[in-house]
């Protein structure tokens, strides 16, 4: 039996044919159960005016979440994505530059997500960062994602920060205000 090969256009058709068809087969990523729905969108305005910091009330605690935006912030033209905040499988705010906000929980074990969405026209894909930690009632907790701009990408980072790294922070940014879209 003789073989033929193909002409080079057959070929490159054979060969988008099997990648989309490859493709195609992905299985969407889920998010973890610590997050919100990915769809979820957020307005997010700043809020300027200097703040008090606030003490949890009785038989709660307070997380203050804190995002410190990495350089790109000063690139003229460069959209900013939205990281999304959620505690317990639902989402409780977002910001979208260097900004913070503050919210009470119950006491007990919870599981903090963070969901950087990615933007059309920027090499941003969704990237989830996630924590677990237990509150007391009484105590303030910080938590700190950061944004890493690469080459090609950006990264997200959540971690714990202690109280003197988080208040500098929070006396030099401006409070987040997000409301999310229906």
């Amino acid at each position: 039996m003789l073989f033929t090969i193909p002409p080079p256009r057959k070929l490159l058709w054979f060969a988008l044919l099997l990648a989309g068809s490859a493709s195609g087969q992905k299985q969407p990523v889920s998010l973890p159960s610590s997050c919100g729905v990915k769809e979820t969108s957020f307005d997010v305005k700043l809020d300027n005016t200097k703040h008090s910091l606030a003490q949890p009330g009785p038989g709660k605690a307070l997380i203050y979440f804190i995002q410190q935006a990495g350089s790109r912030l000063n690139q003229i033209n460069w959209r900013v994505p939205t990281v999304l905040l959620g505690i317990d499988g639902a989402w409780v705010g977002a910001y979208n530059e260097s900004a913070w906000f503050a919210m009470e929980i119950a006491p007990g074990e919870h599981h903090v997500c963070t969901l950087m969405q990615g933007q059309m026209g920027l090499l941003i894909r969704d990237q989830v960062e996630t924590a677990d930690f237990v509150a007391e009632a009484n105590h303030v907790y910080y938590f700190r994602t950061r944004e890493i701009a690469a080459t090609n990408t950006e990264y997200l980072f959540l971690d714990a920060v202690d109280r003197d790294q988080a208040l500098y922070r929070i006396a030099s940014y401006p409070r987040s205000v997000s409301k999310q879209k229906k």
